[in-house]
Protein backbone atom coordinates (compact mmCIF):
# COMPACT_ATOMS: atom_id res chain seq x y z
CA UNK A 1 0.00 0.00 0.00
CA UNK A 2 1.52 3.49 -0.84
CA UNK A 3 0.34 6.41 1.71
CA UNK A 4 0.12 9.66 -0.39
CA UNK A 5 -0.37 12.48 1.92
CA UNK A 6 -1.62 16.03 0.83
CA UNK A 7 -2.97 19.42 2.07
CA UNK A 8 -4.95 22.08 0.68
CA UNK A 9 -5.66 25.55 0.78
CA UNK A 10 -9.50 25.36 0.48
CA UNK A 11 -12.18 22.53 -0.04
CA UNK A 12 -12.45 23.27 -3.53
CA UNK A 13 -9.08 22.70 -4.46
CA UNK A 14 -8.99 19.24 -2.00
CA UNK A 15 -12.51 18.33 -3.97
CA UNK A 16 -10.70 18.66 -7.52
CA UNK A 17 -7.85 16.41 -6.37
CA UNK A 18 -10.44 13.84 -5.32
CA UNK A 19 -11.95 14.33 -8.71
CA UNK A 20 -8.86 13.70 -10.81
CA UNK A 21 -8.61 10.70 -8.71
CA UNK A 22 -12.13 9.36 -9.52
CA UNK A 23 -11.24 9.91 -13.02
CA UNK A 24 -8.02 7.81 -13.55
CA UNK A 25 -9.62 5.04 -11.34
CA UNK A 26 -12.50 5.66 -13.77
CA UNK A 27 -10.46 5.25 -16.78
CA UNK A 28 -8.34 1.96 -15.46
CA UNK A 29 -11.51 0.43 -14.40
CA UNK A 30 -13.79 0.88 -17.32
CA UNK A 31 -10.97 -0.65 -19.90
CA UNK A 32 -10.07 -3.34 -17.80
CA UNK A 33 -13.70 -4.78 -16.80
CA UNK A 34 -16.20 -2.32 -18.17
CA UNK A 35 -17.38 -0.56 -15.40
CA UNK A 36 -16.35 1.34 -12.04
CA UNK A 37 -17.39 0.35 -8.50
CA UNK A 38 -17.27 3.36 -6.12
CA UNK A 39 -18.01 3.70 -2.17
CA UNK A 40 -18.85 6.97 -0.83
CA UNK A 41 -19.11 8.61 3.00
CA UNK A 42 -21.41 10.93 4.51
CA UNK A 43 -20.22 13.88 6.14
CA UNK A 44 -19.63 17.33 5.42
CA UNK A 45 -16.51 17.20 4.05
CA UNK A 46 -17.76 14.96 0.89
CA UNK A 47 -19.61 17.08 -0.25
CA UNK A 48 -18.20 19.77 -2.06
CA UNK A 49 -16.26 16.64 -3.74
CA UNK A 50 -20.17 15.44 -4.76
CA UNK A 51 -20.83 18.87 -6.33
CA UNK A 52 -18.35 18.47 -8.57
CA UNK A 53 -18.75 15.51 -9.62
CA UNK A 54 -21.70 16.21 -10.65
CA UNK A 55 -20.55 18.43 -13.35
CA UNK A 56 -18.39 16.58 -14.56
CA UNK A 57 -18.20 15.42 -18.59
CA UNK A 58 -17.45 12.48 -20.50
CA UNK A 59 -17.91 10.00 -17.74
CA UNK A 60 -20.48 6.90 -18.74
CA UNK A 61 -22.60 7.08 -15.57
CA UNK A 62 -24.02 3.47 -16.92
CA UNK A 63 -20.67 2.11 -15.84
CA UNK A 64 -20.38 3.65 -12.39
CA UNK A 65 -22.29 2.09 -9.85
CA UNK A 66 -22.71 3.24 -6.38
CA UNK A 67 -22.05 2.06 -2.64
CA UNK A 68 -22.06 3.43 0.33
CA UNK A 69 -19.65 3.31 3.48
CA UNK A 70 -22.13 3.46 6.26
CA UNK A 71 -26.04 4.80 6.94
CA UNK A 72 -27.69 6.09 10.33
CA UNK A 73 -31.12 4.41 10.34
CA UNK A 74 -33.39 7.12 11.02
CA UNK A 75 -34.94 6.95 7.03
CA UNK A 76 -33.25 7.80 3.72
CA UNK A 77 -35.18 11.33 3.74
CA UNK A 78 -34.13 12.96 6.93
CA UNK A 79 -31.17 15.12 7.60
CA UNK A 80 -28.48 12.88 8.24
CA UNK A 81 -28.81 10.23 5.55
CA UNK A 82 -25.63 9.63 3.72
CA UNK A 83 -27.41 8.29 1.01
CA UNK A 84 -30.32 11.83 0.89
CA UNK A 85 -26.76 13.72 0.59
CA UNK A 86 -25.88 11.74 -2.63
CA UNK A 87 -28.81 11.64 -4.20
CA UNK A 88 -29.82 15.70 -3.58
CA UNK A 89 -25.55 16.17 -4.40
CA UNK A 90 -24.96 14.13 -7.40
CA UNK A 91 -27.37 11.49 -8.20
CA UNK A 92 -30.26 14.01 -8.85
CA UNK A 93 -27.84 15.77 -11.28
CA UNK A 94 -26.61 12.99 -13.55
CA UNK A 95 -27.85 10.17 -15.70
CA UNK A 96 -26.97 7.69 -12.78
CA UNK A 97 -29.44 4.58 -13.31
CA UNK A 98 -31.60 3.89 -10.08
CA UNK A 99 -30.49 0.15 -10.66
CA UNK A 100 -26.69 1.42 -10.33
CA UNK A 101 -26.99 2.73 -6.90
CA UNK A 102 -27.12 0.85 -3.84
CA UNK A 103 -28.11 2.49 -0.66
CA UNK A 104 -28.21 0.90 2.53
CA UNK A 105 -31.46 -0.34 3.66
CA UNK A 106 -33.56 1.72 6.28
CA UNK A 107 -34.87 -0.86 8.73
CA UNK A 108 -35.92 -0.66 12.42
CA UNK A 109 -33.73 -4.01 12.63
CA UNK A 110 -29.96 -3.09 12.27
CA UNK A 111 -29.16 -6.75 12.26
CA UNK A 112 -30.96 -7.42 9.27
CA UNK A 113 -30.24 -4.11 7.51
CA UNK A 114 -26.15 -5.51 7.58
CA UNK A 115 -27.34 -8.92 6.51
CA UNK A 116 -29.50 -7.23 3.19
CA UNK A 117 -26.55 -5.16 2.44
CA UNK A 118 -23.88 -7.86 2.87
CA UNK A 119 -26.28 -10.06 0.64
CA UNK A 120 -26.50 -7.03 -2.25
CA UNK A 121 -23.15 -6.85 -2.00
CA UNK A 122 -22.03 -10.12 -2.99
CA UNK A 123 -24.75 -10.74 -5.37
CA UNK A 124 -23.09 -7.57 -7.26
CA UNK A 125 -19.83 -9.22 -7.40
CA UNK A 126 -21.74 -12.14 -8.61
CA UNK A 127 -20.61 -14.18 -5.25
CA UNK A 128 -16.84 -14.39 -6.28
CA UNK A 129 -14.22 -12.20 -4.43
CA UNK A 130 -15.28 -8.48 -3.58
CA UNK A 131 -13.19 -5.84 -4.65
CA UNK A 132 -14.43 -2.32 -5.00
CA UNK A 133 -12.36 0.39 -7.12
CA UNK A 134 -12.47 3.30 -4.92
CA UNK A 135 -14.17 3.94 -1.89
CA UNK A 136 -14.31 7.75 -0.41
CA UNK A 137 -14.11 8.13 3.33
CA UNK A 138 -13.90 11.40 6.23
CA UNK A 139 -12.18 11.44 9.31
CA UNK A 140 -14.05 11.87 12.43
CA UNK A 141 -12.90 13.86 15.58
CA UNK A 142 -12.04 10.42 17.02
CA UNK A 143 -10.53 8.92 14.61
CA UNK A 144 -13.21 6.74 13.31
CA UNK A 145 -13.90 6.01 9.63
CA UNK A 146 -17.12 5.08 8.07
CA UNK A 147 -19.29 4.15 10.99
CA UNK A 148 -16.03 2.42 13.00
CA UNK A 149 -15.60 4.11 16.30
CA UNK A 150 -12.75 3.78 18.58
CA UNK A 151 -13.31 0.54 20.60
CA UNK A 152 -16.34 -0.84 18.55
CA UNK A 153 -16.63 -4.50 18.06
CA UNK A 154 -17.72 -3.97 14.66
CA UNK A 155 -13.54 -3.10 14.14
CA UNK A 156 -12.64 -6.59 15.12
CA UNK A 157 -15.21 -8.36 12.71
CA UNK A 158 -13.19 -10.45 10.17
CA UNK A 159 -16.11 -12.71 7.90
CA UNK A 160 -19.01 -9.92 7.62
CA UNK A 161 -18.85 -7.17 4.82
CA UNK A 162 -21.29 -5.10 6.48
CA UNK A 163 -22.16 -5.19 10.16
CA UNK A 164 -25.03 -3.43 12.90
CA UNK A 165 -23.24 -0.40 15.11
CA UNK A 166 -24.40 1.42 18.28
CA UNK A 167 -22.34 4.19 17.72
CA UNK A 168 -21.01 5.67 20.93
CA UNK A 169 -23.49 8.38 23.18
CA UNK A 170 -21.29 11.40 21.67
CA UNK A 171 -22.43 10.13 18.10
CA UNK A 172 -26.12 11.41 16.89
CA UNK A 173 -27.89 9.14 15.82
CA UNK A 174 -26.43 6.13 16.87
CA UNK A 175 -28.04 3.01 15.04
CA UNK A 176 -26.49 2.38 11.94
CA UNK A 177 -24.91 0.20 9.27
CA UNK A 178 -21.45 0.05 8.18
CA UNK A 179 -19.13 -1.32 6.14
CA UNK A 180 -16.47 -3.57 7.73
CA UNK A 181 -12.69 -3.83 7.24
CA UNK A 182 -13.17 -6.36 5.19
CA UNK A 183 -14.97 -4.48 2.86
CA UNK A 184 -13.18 -0.94 2.84
CA UNK A 185 -10.26 -3.24 2.18
CA UNK A 186 -11.49 -4.41 -0.88
CA UNK A 187 -10.36 -1.37 -2.40
CA UNK A 188 -7.83 -0.65 -4.82
CA UNK A 189 -8.02 2.67 -3.85
CA UNK A 190 -9.20 4.40 -0.10
CA UNK A 191 -9.07 8.40 -0.26
CA UNK A 192 -9.78 10.17 3.10
CA UNK A 193 -11.47 13.52 2.50
CA UNK A 194 -10.72 15.64 5.54
CA UNK A 195 -11.68 19.73 5.99
CA UNK A 196 -11.72 22.26 8.53
CA UNK A 197 -8.73 23.53 11.45
CA UNK A 198 -11.09 21.44 13.66
CA UNK A 199 -9.65 18.63 12.00
CA UNK A 200 -6.15 19.74 12.18
CA UNK A 201 -4.78 17.59 15.13
CA UNK A 202 -6.83 14.24 14.66
CA UNK A 203 -5.33 14.32 10.57
CA UNK A 204 -2.22 15.02 11.86
CA UNK A 205 -2.12 12.30 14.20
CA UNK A 206 -3.56 9.68 11.33
CA UNK A 207 -1.14 11.14 9.10
CA UNK A 208 1.61 10.42 11.12
CA UNK A 209 0.18 6.74 12.77
CA UNK A 210 1.40 7.91 15.88
CA UNK A 211 -2.25 6.49 17.28
CA UNK A 212 -4.35 3.79 17.64
CA UNK A 213 -7.07 5.33 15.17
CA UNK A 214 -9.83 3.02 13.60
CA UNK A 215 -9.42 5.12 10.52
CA UNK A 216 -5.03 3.33 10.30
CA UNK A 217 -6.94 0.17 9.88
CA UNK A 218 -8.14 1.06 6.53
CA UNK A 219 -5.41 -0.25 4.10
CA UNK A 220 -6.54 -0.78 0.63
CA UNK A 221 -5.06 -3.02 -2.08
CA UNK A 222 -2.82 0.30 -4.06
CA UNK A 223 -2.78 3.68 -2.94
CA UNK A 224 -4.40 5.25 0.20
CA UNK A 225 -4.76 9.15 -0.04
CA UNK A 226 -5.20 11.72 2.88
CA UNK A 227 -6.02 14.63 1.82
CA UNK A 228 -6.65 17.41 4.18
CA UNK A 229 -8.56 21.18 3.30
CA UNK A 230 -6.54 23.04 6.20
CA UNK A 231 -8.13 26.54 5.82
CA UNK A 232 -11.96 25.09 4.66
CA UNK A 233 -14.68 27.26 4.62
CA UNK A 234 -18.08 25.85 6.05
CA UNK A 235 -20.04 24.36 3.07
Amino acid sequence: MMRIIRRFRDERAMAEKAIKIFRTEYGKAVRKKGFFSVVLSGGKSPRRFLKILSAQKGLNWNKIYFFFTDERLEGRNLKHSNFRAADTLLFSKTDTPRSNIFPIPVSSDSSKAAEAYESAIRSFFGGGAVGFDVVFLGLGSDGHAASLFPGGSALREKKKLAAAVTAPAYVKPRKRVTLTLKALNSAKTAVFLVSGKEKKEIFTAFASGKKNLPALKIKPAGKLYLLHAVNAADY
